[in-house]
């Protein structure tokens, strides 16, 4: 599991990277449309990667308990 949130984090860094901010840097006000687009779909990832996060420290924590 942690293989897929480190993957997820580095695919959302590589979004903003190479994607968004040559986007914004080329001209912001022709691209605005495909800038707040992209930014929602980033910001959808990081909510996911956040659940990730949670699911992840509620089973250390059962598995913690466990033991």
């Amino acid at each position: 599991m942690h293989n897929a949130v480190r993957k997820l984090l580095d695919n959302c860094s590589l979004f903003h990277n190479l994607v968004l901010i040559p986007i914004i840097a080329e001209n912001p006000i022709s691209y605005m449309y495909e800038v707040v687009k992209k930014a929602a779909l980033l910001m959808l990832r990081w909510k996911e990667l956040d659940m990730c996060f949670v699911l992840i420290a509620k089973s250390e924590l059962i598995s913690y308990d466990q033991n």
